[in-house]
């Protein structure tokens, strides 16, 4: 549960502040946790409140989801490769 307010708080200062970083950090530890809700939930509010990328970036129509599944598809197979692991050692 305490991770889960770290999270929160990071992220929603990310958003206060003009630090984008705050957001990933917060959305790095949801997803570390294994909280794909919240991690998507804050995800989605960042890009909706930062919208979408200008620049070299344009393309990346909503960049902190992308980065959060990403995450989350990382941590699925980490976790399953180790869970396997486990299993053939005992």
């Amino acid at each position: 549960m305490t991770l889960s307010v770290v999270a929160i708080v990071l992220a929603l200062l990310g958003l206060l502040l003009p630090f984008w970083g705050f957001v990933v950090v917060g959305i790095a530890v949801a997803v570390v946790r294994g909280d794909a809700v919240l991690a998507l939930l804050c995800a989605g509010v960042a890009d909706l409140l930062y919208g979408v990328p200008v620049g070299m970036f344009h393309a990346l129509v909503i960049p902190f989801t992308g980065c959060t599944l990403l995450a989350l598809g990382i941590r699925y197979l980490v976790t399953r490769d180790m869970r396997d692991r486990m299993s053939t050692t005992l």
